[in-house]
């Protein structure tokens, strides 16, 4: 198919009409457009394609001010709505809420960052599978059991900008973009070209997975954190060694010369790092202090203020993994089938799939079997209980 224009993401989604669901091509381009290919019939072809009006089935592609970089679509509530978030080359992000059948936009809301968005993602933070069949007497509550409310405020929106720290937006169609959350130390490894979010501990809780231009994959975990400690000011601008990437002096572009400095702190890496490419997954949850500096903008600019003692939930670096060439792509999928989902990982190199310590897996599933056994064992302890308590029926003779 020849292309009049420059592609920069090609996604597939769901197009919903009345009587069909139909999976489609998405295709944004340098001409400030997103394209439309749908499958169609073609007499001795297997598989032919054809571009259709976009705006017919996805009004929100309409009004395109800037390339877009990325773009991200989930169907919520049984496929009864659609959210749809769009990164521009212009910094602008807009996630819009439409009506499938009705083609009617909902909500539409928007904010402009700094630099290019190289990513977009929607997520949840917990990974809920419907319960088999085989539980339902255990009263098990999977994703099927959420109300549309639920469903719909539980979704967070990861922004990767080329020249910033990536963020967290918490509860994206009920807060919209003033729940913001930073991603520390994500701006360090150049610019994050891939985002995941997967549950990768086995806690039902997603995490964050950034690959990155500067040859790492980044994972992130939401927990408490504790307050940072004030920073003390300092006088000298040149003093500051922070520019160990472009984005740092992009950020640092700034026209007063009274900044930040945070303590200094070792730049060798310290011995909970590890890096043998042997490792499995589960064998790489150790705290990652390696820190080359601590950056102003990172620890003073773009840190919420807090009270002393006051204890903040956010996002922390747990663990990084280097690879030889930049990470491209990062996916997760049962490639092995063994019921458990292993990490794709694409660089410029080569295809590097990860695997989870099948031995910790083991014990995750024994504990998770031995929780349902004294489950399952207490519901019928009350269902007897129950049953004796009931008061005895006496025939009349």
């Amino acid at each position: 198919m020849k292309l009049e224009f420059i592609p920069y993401q090609l996604t597939h989604t769901q197009l919903i009409t009345e009587d069909t669901k139909e999976t489609v091509f998405l295709l944004s381009g340098g001409d400030k457009k997103v394209h439309l290919y749908r499958e169609v019939q073609v007499v001795n072809l297997e598989h032919s394609f054809m571009e259709d009006p976009i705006l017919e089935y996805f009004p929100e592609f309409k009004n395109i001010t800037s390339n877009i970089l990325w773009m991200n679509i989930v169907y919520t509530n049984n496929c009864k709505q659609r959210i749809t978030a769009r990164g521009h080359q212009s910094g602008e992000i807009i996630v819009f809420i439409v009506e499938p059948l009705t083609k009617e936009i909902l909500h539409e809301f928007s904010i402009v960052h700094d630099g290019p968005i190289t990513r977009v993602l929607l997520f949840t933070s917990e990974n809920k599978i419907n319960a088999p069949s085989c539980l339902d007497n255990l009263g098990l509550e999977g994703s099927a059991t959420k109300d549309e409310k639920s469903n719909l405020e539980s979704y967070h929106l990861l922004v990767a900008s080329a020249v910033e720290q990536s963020v967290v937006y918490r509860n994206i169609l009920e807060n919209k973009f003033t729940d913001q959350l930073l991603l520390p130390d994500s701006d360090k490894f150049d610019c994050v070209m891939c985002a995941c979010a997967v549950d990768i501990d086995f806690d039902g809780k997603n995490e964050l997975l950034l690959g990155t231009y500067g040859q790492e994959l980044l994972t992130y975990k939401f927990q408490a954190l504790q307050p940072q400690p004030p920073s003390a000011p300092v006088d000298n601008f040149d003093d500051i060694d922070c520019m160990n990437s472009r984005r740092k002096a992009y950020s640092f572009s700034v026209s007063t010369k009274k900044m930040y400095k945070s303590p200094t702190v070792d730049k060798t890496p310290s011995s909970k790092t590890v890096y043998k490419d042997d490792l499995s997954m589960p064998d790489n949850w150790t705290v990652n202090t390696y820190s080359p500096e601590t950056g102003i903008i990172s620890h003073r600019l773009n840190m919420q203020s807090s009270s002393p003692g006051q204890v903040k939930d956010g996002y922390q670096l747990l663990w990084r993994r280097s690879f030889s060439a930049p990470v491209m792509a990062v996916e997760h999928a049962d490639v092995m089938g063994d019921g458990m989902d292993d990490l794709i990982v694409l660089t410029l190199k080569g295809l590097h799939i990860l695997q989870p310590d099948l031995s910790k897996v083991a014990e995750v599933c024994l504990n998770r079997l031995f929780d349902l056994y004294h489950l399952s064992f207490k519901l019928q302890k009350e269902d007897k209980s129950k049953d004796d308590n009931k008061p005895s029926v006496e025939r009349k003779s």
